[in-house]
This record gives C-alpha cells, sequence and structure tokens, in this order.
C-alpha cells in the first residue's frame, strides 16, 4: 500500500505515525499471505490503532478475521465499509464466502451474486456460488454456476468433480460419469474424483 506522504517540518510527526502504520500493515499482509492470521490481526489491528480509517487495513483485517475463524468480527467490519459506501466485488465476496462457511446459504448466495453482478468474470465467486446453491439443493442453479466456472477455467479438475455431483444427486448419473472421467483425465490423483466415480458406477 502506497501513502503520499508531504516532506515538510508541520506534518513530520504525522508522517511518522504514517509510516509506523504503513510498517504494521506490511507485516499484516505478509502473515495474511502465510495464513499466520493470528499473527496478520495483531499488526493489522496496530495499523488500524494508528490510521483507523484507512480502508486497506479493514479489508486485510476482516479477511484475516474471517480465515481465523472469527467471523462475527469480519461481518461486522465487511458490513461496515458497504455502509460508508464502499463498493467492491471483493467485499461481497468475502461476505458471501463468510456465510457460506457459516451454512447460512440464502445470504451466502445474495452477497456472491452481487460480487459477480460487479464482476462477470470472477471464478471464485461462480464456485462458491455453485457451492451454496448445492448445499441449499437447488442443484440446476448450481450446475448453472459451475458451467460458468468451467467457462473459465476448463482444466481444473475440481469444478468437474463439483458439477459431476450435483449432476449425480439431480439424478443424472451418466452426465456425472461423464464429469467424473473429465476430471480424472485432468488429474488421475483426484481421490475426491475416483471415490465418487466408483461409488455412482456401482449404483448405475
Amino acid at each position: 500500500m502506497d501513502f503520499k506522504i508531504e516532506k515538510n517540518d508541520n506534518n513530520k510527526q504525522g508522517n511518522e505515525k504514517i509510516e509506523k502504520a504503513e510498517v504494521y500493515f506490511d507485516r499484516g499482509s505478509r502473515y495474511l499471505s502465510l495464513k499466520k492470521y493470528k499473527d496478520a490481526i495483531e499488526n493489522f489491528e496496530k495499523a488500524l490503532d494508528i490510521n483507523k480509517d484507512d480502508y486497506e487495513t479493514r479489508f486485510n483485517l476482516a479477511v484475516a478475521y474471517f480465515h481465523g475463524g472469527k467471523y462475527d468480527k469480519a461481518v461486522e467490519m465487511l458490513e461496515k465499509l458497504i455502509e460508508e459506501g464502499h463498493q467492491d466485488q471483493d467485499i461481497y465476496f468475502n461476505l458471501g464466502s463468510i456465510f457460506l462457511e457459516t451454512k447460512k446459504y440464502d445470504k451466502a448466495i445474495e452477497y456472491l451474486k452481487k460480487s459477480i453482478e460487479m464482476d462477470d468474470l470472477y471464478l471464485e465467486a461462480y464456485v462458491n456460488l455453485g457451492n451454496a446453491y448445492f448445499y441449499s439443493k437447488d442443484y440446476d442453479r448450481a450446475i448453472e454456476s459451475y458451467n460458468k466456472a468451467i467457462n473459465l477455467s476448463p482444466h481444473d479438475a475440481d469444478y468437474y468433480v463439483n458439477r459431476g455431483l450435483a449432476y449425480s444427486l439431480k439424478g443424472d448419473k451418466a452426465t456425472a460419469i461423464a464429469d467424473l472421467e473429465k476430471a480424472l483425465s485432468l488429474d488421475p490423483t483426484n481421490s475426491k474424483a475416483k471415490m465418487n466415480l466408483q461409488k455412482i458406477e456401482s449404483e448405475f
């Protein structure tokens, strides 16, 4: 994150605070990328103590809260950003993903759809939207979302597995088998594809 720092004596103290906040932000970002969420949270919170209104710090702290299992804090911070007028597909994606994780599928669908409305090439949003529909047992819409994900990333075996499972639960065993075989052609080590293919073929 870049800060504009004016070099004059009148705001020297303010500049020093901003530079210190930037150090904590950079540390938090490194810990976040290393999936050390507790350390990331600690550093982002220190940055906010100095520069409480910084958008990037607040957003990254919310992401660290999410992946650190502090779902309520993450939701509170992301919803606050929306209330303040920040319109960002990543805010909606993370909210939707939190609600997916906490099995609040209606809210997950609502926010993930908003994310896609802002960026119709948002691969991860289509995947999570498909998962939210899948767990809601709306298999037709799950398949539609997985179709979008496959169109954007046709060589990812997991998306064919997801779609194959949706077809299977919808009762279309033949298409499910085709999807799982496609997944294995892309990734012969995919254990989820192997296990489900064997199960479906034994029932077919």
